[in-house]
């Protein structure tokens, strides 16, 4: 970068470079007249250079902010850079920060607290699902931003492991950050006991895999996988033990976690899981229970236990309504949540 150091330095141009990004400095008195031929030589400059280096400058992602030391001044600065025009910009993020012409930070003030609510109104939905303490350290990773109360909650519990006799295992342990903010900062890797864990899009928790961006794809795969391959066997074994054989080995696999997924789950995948039920239909000879029929019959199970389980986390979800027959529907603001299992059940047993 030094030569395109030299060629912001030419214009007298002070610059940070970072590693995708070159941000430029330019101090001038409102009466020069000559700042707008400056910036434009300047960019030119810069967009032969990148075009000397097989590079290119990406002009849907330049921003010019002028920041004047009287508020009542206006610069109407308008520059045309091949195809592109560029005009001064309210506002310009620099290392998450929204910097705007007044330097006031009223828009980046604005973006936080609404950052912050969201925040609070996805803790509040897993409230009470969530301890004291795992409820202050979400507050301080989501809200506060405090990356580092994550690493020192696994820190301590690498020295409590120490301390009892147990070691951490790094090798099977992994890091999965589950993050739909547009813009994601860039994190650190986690450090165990000065080994580095791995980053990972998905781990397998409990027999069902979860994904980075909490889809069911990978999860569907692997059990339409299994189940195909264990439609071999049942081609092949008496006609007595092929009904027991699908309940036993072929419908618990397709079954497994079965609450947690099917209701988010894609038109495309439940089409894979139709063939495989089908399939086994046409070598058993007989009509199966659909997995719509499974499903429904399973989450009315365990809703049901957890209406009757005063002790279950869960229980205040189902809240019924002044006329004792129908439960309080959740409010969902999101087709994540709104296909997710505890608003599920709770329209089903208001059916």
């Amino acid at each position: 970068m030094a030569s395109l150091g030299s060629v912001f330095q030419k214009h007298s141009f002070s610059y940070h470079c970072y590693a995708d990004d070159s941000q430029l400095y330019l101090s001038f008195h409102p009466d020069d007249p000559t700042i707008a031929a400056r910036i434009s030589a300047c960019l030119t400059d810069i967009s032969c250079w990148m075009k000397d280096h097989h590079l290119q400058l990406n002009l849907a992602k330049t921003k010019l902010l002028v920041v004047s030391a009287d508020p009542s001044l206006h610069h109407n600065f308008t520059f045309q850079l091949v195809s592109s025009t560029i005009t001064p910009s309210k506002t310009a993020k620099n290392l998450g920060v929204v910097i705007d012409d007044k330097l006031n930070f009223s828009d980046h003030i604005a973006k936080t607290a609404r950052s912050c609510r969201f925040a609070l109104y996805n803790i509040k939905k897993i409230r009470p699902f969530l301890s004291e303490h795992a409820t202050q350290l979400l507050v301080q990773a989501l809200v506060f931003e405090l990356e580092s109360a994550y690493r020192q909650e696994v820190k301590e519990l690498a020295v409590w492991c120490s301390l009892n006799n147990l070691e951490l295992n790094t090798l099977k342990t992994v890091e999965m950050i589950v993050d739909f903010r547009r813009n994601p900062p860039a994190l650190p890797p986690l450090t165990i006991m000065n080994s580095t864990v791995t980053a990972v899009e998905s781990f397998r928790f409990l027999g069902t895999t979860i994904s980075q961006d909490l889809k069911r794809d990978i999860h569907i795969d692997s059990i339409v996988k299994k189940a195909q391959q264990r439609l071999y066997f049942l081609r092949h074994l008496p006609q007595e033990l092929l009904k027991q054989f699908y309940s036993a080995i072929i419908e618990s696999i397709l079954c497994t976690s079965i609450t947690v997924w099917f209701s988010s789950a894609t038109k495309c995948n439940l089409r894979r899981l139709w063939r495989v039920v089908r399939t086994a239909e046409r070598i058993i000879g007989t009509t199966l229970h659909t997995l719509q029929e499974l499903y429904l019959s399973r989450v009315s199970k365990r809703a049901g236990k957890i209406t009757l389980n005063p002790s279950h986390p869960a229980h205040s979800l189902f809240e019924l309504l002044p006329s004792g027959r129908r439960y309080r529907a959740l409010c969902t603001r999101t087709t994540r949540h709104r296909n997710s299992f505890f608003p599920h059940a709770i329209h089903l047993m208001n059916i």
